[in-house]
């Protein structure tokens, strides 16, 4: 995912990502004496984060489903009707 995708910042804010480091940066000098990462271009998805991707994942294909079995149930109770009528 790149950084300038239109919901990174959120994302990050909320902790579902976490930017990856590819090593940690020993230089020392008088500005940064402590070892400072070095991340890539690359994120992880934490735990909240994957439980927030199944919890709307799972809200679609329920709502797909329902729509699926009811449009099906419409379909055979007029096709009921309708041979009971002709």
């Amino acid at each position: 995912m790149p950084s300038d995708y239109k919901h990174f910042e959120y994302m990050l804010s909320k902790n579902w990502i976490v930017p990856t480091i590819v090593y940690y940066n020993t230089d020392l000098n008088e500005d940064a004496p402590l070892m400072t990462p070095k991340y890539s271009n690359y994120v992880e998805a934490t735990r909240a984060g994957e439980e927030k991707y199944y919890s709307v994942k799972d809200f679609w294909i329920k709502w797909i489903l329902i729509f699926i079995f009811s449009f099906f149930g419409t379909c055979a109770v007029i096709t009921g009707i309708l041979i009971k009528l002709l």
